[in-house]
């Protein structure tokens, strides 16, 4: 499976994970404990609310972690969109966004010329390896 396909599945199960577990209540910044579970049943506080921190300790690594290792994985598609956003053409012309390393340089030169505060986003780009 490929490593791509792994990161948006960590992401979607940190989504599922918060979206799918029944949660407990907040209100006035504490648990709200159901008030019948089953009939006859012990319910023991402590651990409901332990299950639900870890549930959302679980979906927000999942989540974030996912988010942020697909932000690494995409890393030269997301900077040569925003360079192209940055870079807008004054005069209306709409070309397609980069695609190779040599044509990401070519247009952040270009644009640098033009646009102000895009230096450091070219010495970036430029870093890469």
């Amino acid at each position: 499976m490929p490593l791509s396909l792994c990161l948006w599945v960590m992401f979607a199960c940190g989504l599922a994970i918060e979206v799918l577990t029944p949660g407990l209540k907040i209100e006035n910044h504490a648990f709200v404990m159901p008030s019948a579970m089953q009939p006859g049943a012990h319910l023991r506080p402590d651990a409901l609310v332990e299950h639900e921190r870890r549930m959302q300790w679980a979906a927000a690594t999942l989540t974030i972690g996912g988010a942020m290792a697909l932000a690494f994985w995409y890393r030269r598609t997301l900077a040569s969109a925003l360079l192209f956003r940055l870079g807008s053409h004054p005069q209306g012309h709409l070309g397609s966004p980069p695609t190779s390393r040599s044509e990401l340089l070519a247009h952040s030169d270009r644009t640098s010329r033009s646009t102000p505060g895009l230096s450091a986003t070219r010495n970036l780009v430029r870093g890469w390896r």
